[in-house]
């Protein structure tokens, strides 16, 4: 029910209201909600039986962490799916305030700290084409991806 199950209004033949674009909610443990726009729809027809699809644009502004993310057209939402925000890291960010908290915004200066920090299953972010010393033993199972550019990790 990606494009929902409503028209959202229909009056007449003078006013057609059709609003099946969906939107994307993410509501994180503390309640605290944030958007993501969709893009390139399969179909914007309602309920025609077909299985749809789209495309997100989540932000990368978006904190790390745990979410209930829900497709919402109309205002009628999906059952909610867990997805886990990426944890940022960023080899040449400092803050002289120590404000490293694997966001997009206050990234982990170290990789150690982005493994330490990322759920199982979860994804780490790289935001630049930097070089990092580290070696490590990674023991779960995880993404790494470069963001933008490759990235060296080790020697």
């Amino acid at each position: 029910m990606l494009n929902g199950i409503s028209e959202g209004a229909n009056y007449g033949d003078d006013v057609q209201m059709d609003s099946n674009y969906p939107l994307v909610r993410l509501t994180d443990g503390s309640g605290n909600v944030y958007y993501a726009r969709t893009y390139n729809w399969s179909s914007t027809s309602v309920q025609n039986g077909n299985v749809v699809s789209t495309e997100v644009a989540i932000p990368v502004t978006l904190p790390a962490g745990f979410y209930n993310l829900v497709v919402v057209a109309n205002g009628i939402a999906s059952d909610p799916i867990s997805y886990y925000a990426p944890i940022w890291v960023d080899f040449t960010y400092f803050s002289f305030f120590n404000l490293y908290f694997g966001t997009y915004v206050f990234p982990y200066r170290f990789l150690a700290d982005g493994i330490s920090a990322v759920a199982v299953g979860g994804t780490i972010s790289i935001k630049n084409d930097f070089h990092s010393p580290e070696t490590m033993t990674i023991s779960k199972p995880m993404t790494i991806r470069a963001y933008g550019s490759p990235t060296t990790i080790g020697n």
